[in-house]
């Protein structure tokens, strides 16, 4: 092989571009934190007021060592109801969350549920995963959704109110 000294010094930043490129790839969609967050809504349907994915997202809790997912199918959120804090928007399909152990699942399952959306700007979590509890207006906030999140607004969600 002809010695080449301009291939010589490209091609360690080839490599590293290519690694770069094939791990981002491989990695989580979107972070977050699981959370865990009894809250008790008044309920106060609104079709109107919705939120929709227009694809499915995936959170995970690291983008080192995931331990923890979150699953939230694309399709419309109806609001409803509210507390003091949030304003709750329904999935009509079922969410997922898993457990990881050496990236692979060790135990999932689907819930009920959807995402609330602070009421106040000033609210360190602006928008989160919940469950529906058993009990009427029973709400269980599950994942915080980070800046993530929302840097996917008017791309992959929007709100429609």
């Amino acid at each position: 092989m002809p010695h080449n000294p301009h291939m010589m010094k490209t091609l360690p930043l080839a490599v590293a571009a290519l690694a770069l490129f094939f791990a981002a790839c491989a990695g989580p969609e979107y972070l977050g934190r699981p959370m865990q967050q009894e809250r008790y809504m008044t309920s106060a349907p609104d079709s109107s007021r919705k939120i929709t994915l227009s694809k499915a997202m995936f959170f995970y809790d690291s983008d080192v060592e995931i331990s923890q997912g979150l699953y939230l199918p694309d399709g419309d959120y109806t609001m409803c109801g509210y507390d003091t804090e949030y304003e709750y928007f329904e999935s009509t399909y079922m969410l997922e969350r898993r457990k990881i152990h050496d990236m692979q699942v060790r135990d999932q399952w689907l819930f009920k549920g959807g995402i609330a959306f602070a009421k106040n700007p000033a609210n360190p979590v602006q928008a989160a995963a919940y469950v529906s509890g058993s009990e009427p207006g029973q709400k269980g906030l599950t994942w915080a959704l980070g800046s993530s999140f929302f840097k996917k607004q008017n791309k992959e969600w929007k709100k429609n109110f």
